[in-house]
């Protein structure tokens, strides 16, 4: 008698999962590879970004573009926290932390112009700057946010302090070496 059924179910049960596994390696792999593309994409315009950087705007516009994406990763990942229930005063440490790493490269490569591998001299000389002037921005941040500032205006506000501070430390005390000197 044929019913039309097969008659080793687990053997079709195991087919059906390994097409499902196959399609969302697929799918995983055609998402990896575009985030791989994105990411070199990325990579060649700050490339072609610092090429043309030094001839076309001054030292202190780029630290200035530099960080204003530091100043949105700071803003946005500290929403973000406190959006998830983390208080203003804790959520912006980790925010600072973030901005400083992103920052610390993109200056290099982008502020300085500098070429080849950073030294370990130049991070440090890069973290002693930024722990000297991150204190006075989070201090302004958190009197703001006492007082009842909003946590936004708050940021904004002890960022804009801290930026000139910064500049002028990166630029005296860390690149500050032959060529890298172009801040």
């Amino acid at each position: 008698m044929k019913t039309g059924l097969v008659p080793r179910f687990p053997t079709s049960i195991l087919a059906t999962g390994l097409m499902i596994m196959g399609v969302i390696s697929l799918v995983c792999g055609l998402i990896l590879d575009s985030v791989a593309q994105g990411r070199q994409k990325r990579i060649a315009c700050l490339v072609l970004l610092s090429d043309v950087a030094q001839p076309m705007m001054p030292a202190f516009v780029r630290f200035l573009v530099v960080g204003g994406a530091g100043f949105i990763i700071d803003v946005e990942l500290t929403q973000a926290l406190i959006h998830f229930g983390l208080s203003a005063l804790p959520a912006r440490v980790p925010a600072i932390m973030a901005a400083l790493l992103f920052t610390c490269s993109a200056n290099r490569q982008l502020t300085v112009l500098a070429r080849g591998k950073a030294t370990g001299a130049e991070a440090v000389r890069y973290f002693t700057v930024a722990v000297s002037t991150a204190p006075a921005n989070y201090l302004l941040y958190s009197m703001m946010v006492v007082l009842g500032t909003a946590a936004l205006v708050a940021i904004t506000l002890a960022t804009a302090g801290q930026t000139v501070l910064s500049f002028l430390g990166y630029r005296a005390f860390v690149f500050r070496q032959g060529k890298n000197r172009s801040v």
